[in-house]
């Protein structure tokens, strides 16, 4: 049934997002060609480039707060608005449906971070600025980086990568919890959701700050948790802070599906 569930949920966003995919990229290769054209400076054509410039960097913008909002839309209204009645009679446990959530709003936010990347290098290359790069050192000195790369380097690359989905997970199921908490209300319910994510948010970050004390003071003495982690292997200090927000995960986790199994209180 999680099959089918993911199934759903991304036939229900593909098509919002390629659009927003193929926008993003068409913008950014009409900016980077109009930029090579714009190499004399013409005064004709100056203006356009800048208008372009400024509608690729405002839809970049506004493509992460579509990512955001949709995302948040999905789980919102699956759950707790009309199509939550129907969502609520299938025979699905509750982790499942939290997942079919979960999953593709992880996959979208990065497939969103790629395509942008992706649009930023295509307009680098329709543009004139890969003309003036030396492309002899440049390879030069990447087959030098390469050649002294190490296992406890890429392992570093490894932990950084892993913390980023780790922070990604938890802040969409902060936004979950909170959601799920807020509709216990029986009125003002996106307010209290907000309220809600700011004192899940205040919780967190008081157990940080007591987590850096417990570290500086018991286990790290005098480095820090941020030297460590960069360090290059897999040493305490990363160890301690990926529990730490896989806990905050399961917390999170655990809030959501509380609500959905006992105190669901759909308009």
């Amino acid at each position: 049934m999680l099959r089918k569930l993911l199934k759903y949920e991304f036939k229900s966003t593909c098509r919002t997002f390629f659009v927003v995919y193929v926008v993003m990229a068409a913008l950014s290769i009409l900016t980077g060609a109009m930029d090579r054209v714009n190499s004399s400076y013409d005064e004709e054509v100056m203006p356009l480039w800048m208008i372009l410039m400024l509608l690729t960097a405002m839809f970049f913008a506004a493509a992460a707060v579509i990512t955001a909002v949709l995302n948040i839309n999905r789980f919102y209204k699956g759950l707790f608005k009309d199509e939550g009645y129907l969502v609520h009679t299938l025979p699905v446990r509750p982790w499942q449906i939290i997942a079919a959530k979960l999953i593709p709003a992880v996959v979208w936010t990065i497939a969103t971070m790629a395509v942008m990347m992706a649009s930023m290098i295509m307009m680098m290359v329709f543009s004139n600025a890969l003309t003036v790069v030396d492309w002899g050192g440049f390879f030069s000195s990447l087959g030098y980086v390469l050649s002294r790369l190490d296992f406890a380097d890429i392992s570093g690359v490894l932990q950084i990568l892993l913390m980023l989905l780790i922070l990604l997970v938890g802040t969409i199921l902060q936004v979950y919890a909170s959601l799920s908490v807020g509709q216990l209300f029986p009125r003002h319910r996106v307010a209290w959701s907000v309220a809600a994510w700011f004192v899940l948010g205040s919780v967190q970050s008081v157990a940080m700050n007591l987590l850096d004390w417990l570290e500086t003071t018991f286990v790290l003495k005098d480095a820090s948790m941020l030297e460590l982690t960069f360090s290059g292997s897999f040493d305490l200090g990363f160890a301690i802070a990926m529990i730490y927000y896989l806990i905050w995960c399961a917390a999170f986790w655990a809030i959501t599906q509380l609500v959905l199994s006992r105190g669901l209180n759909l308009e």
